[in-house]
């Protein structure tokens, strides 16, 4: 070919680009909430979510992929995709939460349901890109801090049941054992425990 471009200042006037495209799926990418996920409960009223997981995906349409991402670009990994993907999979989590009305207590339940309807709502965005949405895990959606502990509380609570008087009689006893204990407050927690 060089031998047949000496015409051409060695340079030949028609050139070729060729474009590898991995046909294999990929799996294990990522996805976490960089921003909580509003969702209003019946139980605790309006509350946020944090969560993350894995989705995995393949090129099914290799034309549709090339002109859907290509365009002028001579290099596109399935890392540059996998960014795009991954807000689109979170967008549809997002909106799924919102629609579905499963209470916070539930949702761990129903891990898998997401995650599937996460997969099928993907499918027509992921599809304008001849790519095909695999599977979408959810491995955890965390309630706030604060959530956890009240409902720690509450199953504390309701461990206890009509038994709670007999529990805070149990609880100022101890306390007043701890308090005799030191030194400085046990004159005065031996006389409430005399008069007790």
């Amino acid at each position: 070919s060089k031998l047949a471009a000496w015409k051409y200042a060695w340079e030949m006037p028609n050139r070729v680009d060729i474009y590898f495209i991995n046909m294999k799926q990929f799996i294990d990418k990522k996805w976490g909430t960089a921003n909580p996920i509003m969702m209003r409960d019946k139980d605790f009223g309006m509350i946020r979510l944090l969560g993350h997981g894995e989705y995995s995906f393949h090129v099914s349409d290799p034309a549709t992929f090339m002109k859907a991402c290509f365009g002028t670009v001579h290099s596109y990994t399935s890392e540059k995709i996998h960014e795009y993907l991954k807000d689109i999979v979170l967008m549809e989590l997002t909106d799924l939460l919102g629609e579905c009305e499963i209470p916070a207590l539930d949702l761990a339940s129903n891990y898998r349901e997401l995650g599937d309807t996460t997969r099928d709502k993907v499918a027509d965005k992921f599809g304008k890109l001849g790519v095909v949405a695999d599977e979408v895990i959810i491995k955890n959606l965390k309630l706030p801090e604060a959530v956890e502990q009240t409902m720690d509380k509450r199953t504390s609570l309701g461990v206890i049941g009509d038994q709670m008087s007999s529990y805070a009689q149990y609880e100022s006893v101890g306390a007043m054992r701890d308090a005799a204990k030191n030194p400085g407050m046990g004159g005065m927690f031996a006389g409430m425990g005399v008069g007790l």
